[in-house]
């Protein structure tokens, strides 16, 4: 008797230290789990936040899924009905023309960590407005239009190294704004509107950035 209650604990031994190492696996990647669910929710909290605030202004915004040609966000519909579309896709555009959109709506606009396109009719916009964009790290393209815009302004914009178009309506931008431009290799297409620059800080521009296609209306001036 005393043989076979030896064998059976002897059985019992690597039976619950592996139903141990088990249970501390499972909670492990619960935990996993859990964390990944909470920074998720925050995202998606975040960005339903910045949706909100854009569309104060009657803005316009697209989806990622939408750049891919899909009519609908990925995922089984009983889950986007369960979390809401937004669980499963990011805000990749942004558009809004307004007067009363100020530099707070575009640092908002700025965190979202996916933005690829943004366009902004604004007044409001001015050189600390651009500022606040130097967080849009994967912005692609870019159009804004303001009075209050300068070269300093436009100086902000070096550090978005992924742009590859820019369409400035600006008034105050001259040659100055267009050196701080070469700093932006990525460049492809690049609309001067109403701006003060000159044929001399064009073509320089062109030679600094020959891959990219620049355009100015109306026709820049002589320097004179």
């Amino acid at each position: 008797m005393a043989a076979l209650t030896t064998n059976s604990t002897r059985h019992r031994g690597p039976a619950r230290r592996w139903l141990a190492k088990g249970l501390r696996t499972l909670l492990i990647v619960a935990a996993a789990v859990g964390l990944l669910f909470g920074w998720k929710f925050n995202e998606v909290r975040h960005q339903r936040s910045v949706v909100e605030e854009v569309a104060k202004f009657d803005g316009k915004i697209h989806y990622d899924y939408e750049y891919r040609g899909r009519s609908r966000p990925p995922g089984p519909k009983w889950l986007r009905r369960m979390f809401g579309d937004d669980f499963f896709t990011v805000v990749a555009g942004i558009e809004i023309v307004s007067e009363r959109v100020t530099g707070d709506t575009v640092a908002a606009v700025s965190t979202l960590p996916h933005l690829r396109t943004l366009v902004v009719d604004a007044e409001g916009i001015d050189d600390q407005g651009l500022v606040q964009l130097a967080g849009a790290t994967e912005l692609e393209r870019l159009t804004f239009r303001s009075t209050r815009v300068t070269d300093a302004g436009l100086a902000q914009l070096a550090v978005l190294k992924e742009l590859t178009s820019l369409i400035v309506d600006a008034p105050r931008i001259t040659d100055v704004g267009l050196i701080l431009l070469e700093e932006l290799p990525n460049l492809t297409k690049v609309d001067l509107i109403s701006t003060r620059v000159t044929t001399e800080g064009v073509d320089r521009l062109r030679a600094a950035l020959p891959k990219c296609d620049i355009r100015v209306f109306p026709a820049p001036h002589e320097r004179l």
